[in-house]
């Protein structure tokens, strides 16, 4: 048998070519086994490589199952983001993502996703679904983060969205305030609008379009829709109570600064129920700038807070509290680089300001508390994302930060720390594989007795 098997080797190799059965064959084997290892190491490790990379990218870890995780049926926002960080996808709103944190507005000319965007309490961003891209069109969050309204597109409809739920109301009666269209309501799309403390209705500033009246629009979750009517009483400031809407007429000359603001407080039909003047203690400064943005009640419907803009460049403003009932002043701050137009949230009887950073370049929003020890800056967002306009759900400001691991740190490599532990990764493993395929392996000695 042995004899037969030596006999038909011989034979076979007689009719193969010399260099193959050469005297080098042990060199060739290895060389040829060395390609094909290589070959299995470079596939491996680089798609090992290339699913880390997507992984790590894509998922805003560690904490992306909970933005995604839809709320139970009552839920409201309980926390809010620190940091609005860049992600290299961003998908539309889902149906039901559950109670959010905030809208923020990307405005970067350059940006592939410019527009308004849905922020999780996470820090996970959605792109709001609008025909014209959101920018120029404020959207309204109320205050739990559970309903979202907002105008889909010049010619309407304006869209109600439960955000728990994945119930989406449209109302079409409600577009633009474009002259050429024909829908009765108009909505201003260069002023903010207001949630009612309990979430069921929203105020627009805008009103009928036959006769043209700007009175202003109440319209309930239920799709309803009421002009809240009233006589040149200026503009909207929000929610003064449950069936109550104020209302702030600014009046003057602003180069001289020779202003009077009246808030006025009525009831949905648009009858008076109260009227104050507000008056500043050291009077309004030259140059202000008060305007629609200015005026916000707070959520009790006690105090109105007025934003004034001052000139001379950096967006600083006087931030002053008015009594509603008397119109007394209850305290002015200066802060710098507030972010305008954009408007003031309400933390229970704290206000929150958006702001801009300084020395970060264009587009890197923030929003500061104005706490009685001082301002306390509680956001920051990266200034590669061209962030705006920052608008928040107050009971998602009043919840837990989540900031891990950086908090408010604004240096450059805290954005990119992720790309950064993924080259890190990447780098480790291909210098593994080199060294392994780099690694001749060692020729075993046969034990063979040595003659005697």
């Amino acid at each position: 048998m042995t004899s037969n098997l030596r006999d038909a080797f011989d034979d076979l190799s007689a009719d193969v070519a010399p260099y193959v059965v050469g005297d080098d064959l042990g060199r060739t084997s290895w060389r040829a086994g060395r390609r094909r290892r290589t070959r299995r190491l470079v596939t491996t490790y680089g798609l090992a490589v290339a699913a880390m990379t997507v992984l790590a990218l894509a998922v805003p870890w560690p904490v992306a199952s909970q933005a995604l995780t839809p709320a139970s049926g009552d839920a409201r926002a309980t926390g809010f983001p620190q940091r609005i960080e860049h992600q290299w996808w961003i998908g539309d709103l889902p149906d039901q993502p559950g109670p959010v944190a905030g809208l923020v507005e990307i405005v970067d000319a350059e940006a592939s996703s410019r527009g308004w965007h849905v922020l999780s309490q996470h820090g996970h961003l959605w792109r709001l679904p609008s025909a014209n891209g959101g920018a120029g069109d404020w959207p309204a969050l109320s205050p739990d983060g559970r309903h979202l309204g907002y105008l889909t597109a010049r010619e309407g409809p304006y869209m109600l969205r439960d955000l728990v739920t994945g119930t989406a109301l449209a109302v079409p009666s409600v577009s633009a305030g474009d002259t050429l269209l024909s829908s009765p309501y108009w909505v201003s799309d260069q002023s903010p609008t207001f949630w009612s403390p309990d979430g069921t209705r929203l105020l627009l500033p805008g009103g009928e379009r036959a006769p043209l009246t700007f009175s202003g629009l109440i319209v309930g979750v239920d799709g309803s829709v009421r002009p809240a009517s009233h006589d040149d009483l200026g503009f909207p400031a929000g929610w003064a109570g449950p069936d109550r809407v104020a209302w702030v007429k600014v009046s003057g000359d602003r180069d001289t600064s020779e202003y009077t603001m009246i808030a006025t407080v009525t009831d949905l039909t648009g009858a008076p129920v109260h009227a104050a003047t507000l008056r500043p203690a050291a009077g309004w400064r030259p140059g202000g700038n008060l305007n629609q943005w200015s005026p916000v009640v707070s959520p009790g419907g006690e105090e109105l807070l007025v934003s004034d803009y001052l000139p001379g460049g950096g967006n600083q403003a006087e931030v002053h509290r008015f009594s509603l009932r008397d119109g007394t002043d209850l305290g002015t701050t200066t802060v710098d680089d507030v972010l305008t137009p954009c408007g003031v949230t309400w933390v229970g009887d704290v206000p929150a300001i958006p702001l801009d950073l300084p020395n970060m370049g264009d587009g890197n929003a923030s929003t500061v508390l104005l706490e009685p020890g001082g301002p306390r800056r509680v956001v920051t967002a990266d200034p590669g994302l061209g962030t705006g306009c920052l608008i928040w759900a107050s009971d998602a400001l009043a919840g837990e930060a989540h900031g891990w691991p950086f908090g408010l740190s604004t240096a450059w490599w805290t954005w990119w720390w992720r790309e950064i532990l993924v080259g890190a990764v990447a780098l480790t493993v291909l210098a593994w594989g080199y060294v392994r395929l780099c690694r001749r392996p060692v020729p075993v000695r046969s034990k063979v007795a040595s003659p005697v």
